[in-house]
């Protein structure tokens, strides 16, 4: 008899710590769910399985939302069950060992449905601050909001580090017809010797969208105001961003080709990384929008200069006005005109119907807010006040 009654209770030891495992993995699969959401709704590119297809990532935010509600009651029931058998077994230590294990029966009631509302800004925080630490330069595009100044122009920040460099500015002559200039020397060192290598060598690009043909200008040295044509190429703005690029100076030809097939969306901000097609190096990879502040996108580039560099940033930017003054309205009805379409998707769902570059897409650059989060990057350059390590 007491063999039998040793066998039933190992027996159901055995199960209960199956069980309490197959619980435990439940739990663990679902921060693993949890984590690819954050990470790719910051990311969106380069794409993931998660959010590959626009329906996919729709199903898969919303049965994370829906498990997570219904997985956190079954965790509520089981932490329930739980404080029962230590107020039975543990009468007098029960009190002390509950509170003790409250914190971490919070995180497995609450956390399955609200941590990604919670760990989002978060990790969007940790991305701008150090999102481009690995990279040379970090450019802080910076468009006006659509309340914003409207002869303020939307200014392109260059920082090494959280040193400011330089600054651009993106101007719209007509419809199809936009100029991305260099504004400002913004570091005093620079501006003491021209002759550095970051002292930006090409002064003006000018975007045709007739054509989508591209030309810069740059001057023969840095103490010559007179500019010629040093840049010539072509771009496609649409899914499966690339560039052809020559610089005349050196007489060589530059290809550029997006990882992914999209990099515009109508209601996030644009996100691409670029790569040379013939050595397949890294040139540019867009990180993530300030946290609070959606008219701020940072850039991470190899290098601060070459017509591989400036071309790319100045598309890019044009493309986060057009997002910068949809966020920033609030009489938005989340719909934008695009290519003469207008694509109204489901709320928060990365786009997939194309990547034109909105018409009329333009603006100022405005005082979108100071950073009130600490961020040690913050640098002195006029309409890009933020720089430094994300």
């Amino acid at each position: 008899m007491p063999n039998s009654r040793r066998k039933r209770n190992a027996l159901f030891c055995i199960k209960l710590t199956i069980i309490l495992l197959i619980w435990l993995l439940i739990n663990i699969a679902d921060g693993v769910w949890i984590y690819f959401y954050i990470h790719a709704s910051i990311y969106p590119n380069p794409r993931t399985i998660p959010n590959a297809t626009n329906s996919g990532w729709g199903a898969y935010s919303a049965m994370m939302f829906i498990f997570g509600f219904v997985w956190g009651l079954f965790n509520l029931r089981v932490c329930l069950g739980f404080l029962g058998l230590l107020q039975e077994y543990l009468s007098q230590k029960a009190t002390f060992t509950g509170f003790i294990l409250s914190p971490i029966a919070a995180v497995l009631i609450l956390g399955p449905f609200f941590s990604p509302w919670i760990a989002r800004p978060l990790a969007q925080n940790a991305a701008w601050n150090h999102g481009c630490d690995k990279y040379a330069i970090q450019i802080i595009l910076k468009a006006n909001a659509s309340n914003g100044v409207i002869y303020q122009p939307s200014i392109a920040s260059y920082f090494q580090g959280n040193t400011a460099l330089y600054s651009y500015e993106m101007l719209q002559s007509s419809a199809d017809l936009w100029s991305f200039g260099i504004r400002s020397i913004d570091s005093p060192d620079l501006a003491q010797n021209q002759t550095a290598s970051l002292y930006p060598s090409i002064s003006n690009i000018t975007y045709n969208f007739t054509d989508d043909s591209v030309s810069g200008n740059c001057s023969s040295s840095p103490s010559n105001v007179t500019t010629t044509t040093c840049i010539e190429g072509f771009f496609n703005p649409n899914n499966s961003l690339s560039f052809n690029l020559t610089d005349l100076r050196t007489n060589t030809t530059t290809e550029l080709r997006a990882v992914d097939k999209q990099w515009t969306f109508t209601d996030y901000a644009p996100s691409v990384v670029l790569r040379d097609s013939d050595s397949g190096t890294e040139v540019i990879r867009t990180d993530v929008t300030k946290k609070n502040d959606c008219t701020q996108l940072k850039v991470c580039a190899v290098q601060n200069n070459g017509a591989d560099i400036v071309v790319p940033i100045g598309l890019i930017f044009i493309q986060q006005m057009g997002y910068a003054s949809y966020c920033t309205d609030l009489q938005g009805t989340g719909s934008t005109t695009t290519g003469g379409q207008t694509n109204t998707p489901l709320a928060g769902v990365p786009d997939t119907s194309g990547g034109s570059i909105p018409a009329g897409a333009g603006g100022g650059g405005d005082d979108a807010g100071d950073d009130d989060d600490g961020d040690s990057s913050d640098g002195g350059s006029e309409g890009g006040d933020d720089g430094g390590g994300e």
